[in-house]
């Protein structure tokens, strides 16, 4: 926990869901930035959004917003879902369905006492912001998956919540919609004073919407960072595949790593011991005859798959050491690069990034 932290969301998050999975979880976002809890499916990134808003309570730990505890176990204080002034934007809206537009978006306005009057008309106010003018009378299900998200989001952010909470909220949306509707948060994110808290499994969601990501693995966080953090430094094979890189770990000595039994020159001299290392794919060049020039890294190998969408295309080779690679569709055809063609690829050694490993016990 952070100290003396009188604004902002301050939490330690520890909850036990099995015998085999805890959520640990560390989490300070001050007003007005946005953080991205990213991770795979299982991670534990629905029990965060639960013990957040309440409903689930805390094993231990502790969770303050704006200077007000909460949940803290130990001092026995549990605040209720309903009186935490948390806004929760769900992936799939979640309104209600015997409700009009106007009567779910003033929902959370009568929850907390307003009077009808005064919570309709704020109701109408965030329609308004958000596009949905004329829509007040519908219902739900007469609604598109856009349209429904926007009321959600209008409803989440009406009664001024301390936090917003958005938990894979473009995940039900189609490509046209999602595109939409990252935009529109990504403007209302901007005009929301409080902390906000994207939850999702997409990186592209991720990179666009917050300020800082955090990496969540098997319930705890391997990684902090901005979107160029992750991209270009990973610290986990997951983090690898969300930036695209390649990543191995192995041991470093006198500007040399040896991974998977296979040496690898990287520029840094000084670092030793236990490191991760990452290598982009478009810093790999192919050729079909041994390479000159000064790449220090040079072997020979075989192409396992080749993949080719018009734009882009992507190679994966064999031993010695498996690498995805990136070249262009004009590449492709010029060096005639199909499954199983036997190539040289080079790596310069300024290009091989490399990092201390401080988790040695860990991959």
């Amino acid at each position: 926990m952070g100290a003396s932290v009188s604004q902002g969301l301050d939490a330690r998050i520890v909850v036990r869901r099995s015998e085999d999975f805890t959520l640990q979880l560390d989490l300070f976002i001050p007003p007005g930035r946005t953080v991205a809890l990213l991770g795979p499916n299982g991670a534990g990134k629905s029990t965060a959004v639960a013990a957040l808003a309440g409903l689930l309570p805390l094993d231990s730990g502790r969770i303050e917003l704006s200077g007000r505890v909460l949940d803290d176990p130990v001092a026995g204080i549990f605040v209720p879902p309903e009186s935490r002034r948390v806004g929760v934007v769900f992936q799939d809206a979640l309104l209600f369905p015997h409700m009009t537009v106007l009567e779910n978006v003033a929902f959370g306005l009568r929850a907390l006492g307003v009077g009808r009057h005064e919570a309709r008309g704020r109701a109408r106010e965030w329609l308004g912001r958000l596009g949905l003018e004329g829509l007040d009378v519908r219902r739900p299900g007469e609604l598109s998956g856009g349209q429904a998200q926007r009321v959600g989001l209008a409803r989440a952010l009406a009664p001024e919540p301390g936090i917003l909470l958005m938990d894979e909220p473009l995940s039900a949306l189609d490509v046209t919609r999602r595109a939409e509707i990252r935009r529109v948060l990504t403007e209302h994110l901007t005009d929301f004073p409080g902390p906000r808290l994207v939850i999702t499994h997409d990186p592209a969601e991720a990179f666009q919407l917050a300020d800082e990501i955090h990496l969540l693995e098997g319930g705890v966080v391997t990684q902090v960072g901005s979107a160029d953090d992750i991209r270009l430094t990973p610290r986990t094979a997951y983090a690898a595949d969300l930036g695209g890189s390649n990543f191995f770990v192995g041991t470093a000595r006198q500007g040399q790593v040896e991974i998977q039994g296979f040496t690898v020159a990287v520029a840094d001299r000084e670092i030793q011991g236990p490191v991760r290392v990452s290598i982009p794919p478009a810093a790999v060049s192919v050729h079909r005859d041994r390479p000159g020039g000064s790449p220090r890294n040079r072997w020979r190998t075989t192409l396992e798959r080749v993949e080719d969408d018009g734009l882009r295309a992507r190679l994966l080779t064999g031993p010695p050491l498996p690498l995805m690679i990136q070249v262009t569709p004009e590449a492709l055809r010029e060096l005639e690069l199909r499954t199983g063609a036997e190539v040289w690829v080079s790596v310069k050694a300024s290009e091989v990034r490399v990092e201390r490993r401080f988790d040695a016990g860990r991959a």
